[in-house]
C-alpha cells in the first residue's frame, strides 16, 4: 500500500495558519486534497474535503487515529494537510504516529510553522513550550508579513528583519520564507522533502579521493610522484583525524541531549566572577558541538547572562575540553609544550577577549526575548521518537551524532587535502617569498589558514601538525588558538544572529589576542625566529 503524503502546519492561535494554507493550496493543481483541522480559527479552509478533529488527549487519540485513517480509505485523497492545534506540544503528534499504525498510511513530507513578525517579537517564548516545540520541529518557517500580490508595508520592514533574525537565532538550520515572496515560480520548492544533512556529500568525496589514491598509488609513472605523496599525506591525515572527530561528536551529542540547558544558565548568571569561573569549568566538562556554541551564546545573552561569562563559555569550550586536549597530545606525539601552551594561552586569550566586552552596550535589543528557551542542539527536528524511555533517548543520540558527523566530515576531508597540498608545495612557496623563518608572517598566515580550513576543533590539531614542517611553531599555535574561536562557518553564523558592529569587533579582538598569545609562546619556548 502506497502511503499518502501529509503536510503538517503548526503555529500559535490566530497567527494565520489557515490563511497561509489556503494560499499555498491554490497552487496544488490536479491534486485531491483533504484539510484536517485540530482547531477552528476565523478563516475557513477553501477545500471541498475538510475534516475537523477534537483536541488530542489520551481519551481522543484512538478516535483521531481512526478518522485520519478514514481520510485515506474513504475519501481517496492524494495528500492531506493537517492544521495542528497551537496549544498542543509537537511531541504529542509524534506520539500519535508512534503509538498507532498511522505510519502505515501516511508519510510526513514536510512540517511548516506559521507566525507573524509581531508574535515573534512580543509573544514567542512567553506562551509556553507548545509553540516552541512546534517551531523547533519545523522544516520551513512562514513569516506572514502579507499575502501576495501585496507586499509588506515599508514601516514593517524593520519589524520583519528583527523577527527573521530572532527565528534564525532559535533555528539556525531552518529555512524561513516571507509569505509575500512566494510566487508560482518558487512555490514548488516549498513542498520538497525536508533538507537534512545526509552522508551523500561525505561518501561522494571520500569515494572520489579513495579512488584517486588507489589509481595513483599503483601507478609507476614518475610524473605522478608528487600527486602520490599528496594523496598519501591526505589519507594519513584523515585516518588520524576521524577518530577524534567521531569521539568529539559522540561526547557532545550525549551531553547536549541528556543535560538540561537550564543548568548552564543557572550557573553562569549572577556575579561576573562566579559566572566566568563556571563558564570556564563548563567549557571543560560540557563541550557543546560546533553547531550549538553560538546559538547557546545567543540564548544566554537573551537570558541576560553577563556578556563576558556567556562569551567565555563559547570561546573556551572548543579549546579546553578533554577531547581537544587528547587530540592535540596525539597529533604532536606527546609534546606537552604544545598541549599546555594551547590550553593555557587559549584560556588566557578567551578570558581577555571576554573581559573587553564587559562594558559593551550594543546587544540590549537581544535581551528583549528574555523568556526564550536555550536551544543546545543545532538540529532540532527528529523523527518521531519519544524521550520517555531509554530506547527513545538512545535513538535521538544516534540520530544527532550521525547528522553532525555527516555535516562536519566533508570539511575535514577538504581541510586535510589543503593541508597535504601545503605540506608538499608550501615549503618552496614560503622559501621563495622568504617567509619560512619569518615569525610575523607565520602567525599572520596561519590565522588566515585557520579561518578557512580549521572547521572542527577536535580534528584541527592533526591538520596543524602537517603544517608544522614548514611553519614556525608560534604560527602553529596561532592556528590552534584562532580556528576554534573564529572560522568561516562561525563568522557567517554570528553575522546572521548579532549586529555587524559586534561581530567585527569580536573578530578583530580575537585576532589581536591570538597574535599576542602566539608571540608569548615564541618568547617562552625560545622560537622567536628572524
Amino acid at each position: 500500500m502506497e502511503r499518502t503524503p501529509i503536510y503538517i502546519v503548526t503555529g500559535f492561535l490566530s497567527t494565520g495558519k489557515t490563511t497561509v494554507m489556503n494560499y499555498l493550496l491554490k497552487r496544488r493543481y490536479g491534486k485531491k486534497i483533504c484539510v484536517v483541522q485540530m482547531e477552528e480559527g476565523m478563516t475557513a479552509p477553501q477545500q471541498d474535503c475538510v475534516v475537523t478533529l477534537p483536541l488530542l488527549t489520551k481519551d481522543t487519540a484512538k478516535e483521531i487515529a481512526y478518522r485520519l485513517r478514514n481520510c485515506v480509505t474513504a475519501h481517496a485523497v492524494s495528500e492531506v494537510w493537517l492544521e495542528w492545534n497551537g496549544m498542543v506540544p509537537f511531541q504529542r503528534l509524534e506520539e500519535l504516529f508512534l503509538q498507532t499504525n498511522l505510519s502505515r498510511y501516511y508519510v510526513i513530507k514536510k512540517i511548516f510553522f506559521v507566525t507573524t513578525p509581531s508574535f515573534c517579537l512580543t509573544m514567542l517564548g512567553k506562551t509556553g513550550d507548545a509553540v516552541y516545540s512546534q517551531l523547533l520541529n519545523a522544516d520551513t518557517i512562514f513569516l506572514l508579513d502579507s499575502i501576495p500580490p501585496q507586499s509588506a508595508a515599508p514601516e514593517k520592514t524593520e519589524e520583519i528583519h528583527k523577527a527573521r533574525r530572532l527565528l534564525k537565532t532559535i533555528c539556525p538550520e531552518t529555512h524561513s520564507v516571507n509569505v509575500s515572496h512566494i510566487s508560482l515560480d518558487n512555490a514548488a520548492s516549498i513542498y520538497k522533502g525536508a533538507s537534512r544533512p545526509s552522508g551523500i556529500l561525505f561518501m561522494g568525496l571520500a569515494l572520489l579521493m579513495t579512488v584517486l589514491y588507489g589509481f595513483f598509488a599503483v601507478s609507476a609513472d614518475p610524473a605522478y610522484a608528487a600527486i602520490r605523496v599528496v594523496l598519501t599525506f591526505w589519507m594519513a591525515t584523515v585516518l588520524q583525524a576521524f577518530p577524534f572527530l567521531l569521539l568529539g561528536i559522540l561526547c557532545s551529542s550525549a551531553l547536549q541531549l541528556f543535560i538540561s540547558p537550564a543548568c548552564i544558565e543557572r550557573y553562569l548568571s549572577g556575579s561576573l566572577v562566579k559566572g566566568m569561573a563556571y563558564a570556564l569549568a563548563g567549557g571543560f566538562v560540557f563541550p557543546v558541538c560546533d553547531c550549538a556554541a553560538i546559538p547557546v551564546f545567543r540564548g544566554l545573552i537573551g537570558r541576560r547572562v553577563p556578556i563576558p561569562a556567556a562569551m567565555l563559555f563559547m570561546l573556551a569550550g572548543p579549546i579546553v575540553n578533554p577531547v581537544v586536549i587528547l587530540s592535540t597530545y596525539y597529533a604532536f606525539a606527546g609534546n606537552w609544550e604544545v598541549v599546555i601552551g594551547r590550553v593555557v594561552l587559549g584560556t588566557i586569550a578567551a578570558i581577555g577577549i571576554s573581559l573587553t566586552f564587559k562594558n559593551y552596550h550594543g546587544l540590549e535589543e537581544l535581551t528583549a526575548s528574555g523568556q526564550l528557551p536555550i536551544n543546545l542542539c543545532g538540529y532540532t527536528a527528529f523523527p518521531a521518537v519519544s524521550e520517555k524511555n531509554v530506547y527513545g533517548k538512545a535513538l535521538r543520540f544516534l540520530i544527532h551524532s550521525q547528522r553532525e558527523f555527516f555535516r562536519m566530515a566533508p570539511y575535514v576531508l577538504l581541510g586535510a587535502l589543503l593541508a597535504s597540498l601545503f605540506q608538499i608545495y608550501g615549503g618552496s612557496i614560503l622559501q621563495f617569498y622568504s617567509l619560512q623563518s619569518n615569525l610575523f608572517a607565520a602567525i599572520e598566515l596561519m590565522i588566515v589558514f585557520a579561518f578557512f580550513i580549521s572547521l572542527c576543533s577536535t580534528a584541527d590539531a592533526v591538520i596543524a601538525k602537517n603544517l608544522s614542517s614548514h611553519i614556525l611553531m608560534p604560527g602553529i599555535m596561532a592556528f590552534l588558538l584562532f580556528g576554534p574561536m573564529m572560522d568561516l562557518k562561525n563568522f557567517l553564523l554570528l553575522s546572521s544572529l548579532f549586529p555587524r558592529e559586534f561581530v567585527y569587533r569580536l573578530v578583530v579582538t580575537i585576532i589581536i589576542a591570538c597574535c599576542i598569545a602566539a608571540f608569548i609562546f615564541a618568547v617562552v619556548t625560545g622560537s622567536v625566529g628572524v
